[in-house]
């Protein structure tokens, strides 16, 4: 057994684990990347499934369902930093239904208007002018988040429990960079390669 470990290139073995990290992090998201990016208005029209890449203006939204906090505990001192609100999640009706919108903290602020907006407009107001854009892939929500979705849907919207559960596992549109994405993807790939082309030499050596 400690032979065969003297052959294997600890660089290497590093190098093919950090990679394989870095792929099974971004694979799923890199081939999104390269598909041709649906708009706001195909998903309220309810052309959307599960790892669609959508990018534009979101033209209106309705009330957040939940929101995401973070925040930072030093087990030596035992102090914990303020909570951050750094996600938050709204609802947006389609013709099929209805699906959740993740929004960043940098739109928080723009978002909150567009809610204002969007009711206003359907008061009789002007056209919703709040600006959201955002690049995004559509996932299936986590079962704690489509949870508080249908109970938002059941206590603001009208929907009974059975019409709830009927819409399914709800899509979430969440922000992704696709960029990055990509240098992740392409930086997963060069380790991998690279750390196993160490494996091979150093156990050729031997």
């Amino acid at each position: 057994m400690r032979y065969l470990w003297d052959r294997i290139s600890r660089p290497g073995l590093v190098c093919v684990l950090l990679g394989a990290l870095l792929l099974y992090l971004s694979a799923a998201d890199t081939l999104t990347s390269f598909r041709a990016p649906k708009s706001f208005e195909d998903v309220i029209a309810g052309d959307v499934a599960v790892g669609d890449r959508i990018e534009g203006q979101v033209p209106f939204l309705f009330d957040s369902f939940a929101v995401e906090q973070t925040w930072t505990e030093n087990r030596s001192t035992g102090s914990v930093t303020p909570k951050k609100n750094s996600r938050y999640y709204y609802v947006l009706p389609t013709k099929e239904g209805y699906v959740g919108l993740a929004i960043g903290s940098a739109s928080a602020a723009e978002a909150r208007k567009l809610v204002d907006q969007s009711y206003g407009y359907l008061a009789g107001g002007k056209a919703p002018s709040a600006e959201v854009l955002i690049e995004a892939r559509a996932a299936r929500m986590s079962e704690e988040l489509a949870a508080m979705f249908r109970k938002e849907l059941m206590s603001s919207y009208g929907l009974s429990e059975r019409e709830a559960e009927a819409l399914g596992a709800p899509i979430l549109i969440e922000p992704r960079s696709f960029t990055a994405v990509r240098i992740f993807c392409a930086a997963g790939v060069v380790l991998a390669v690279g750390g196993g082309m160490l494996l091979w030499r150093r156990w050729r050596r031997f």
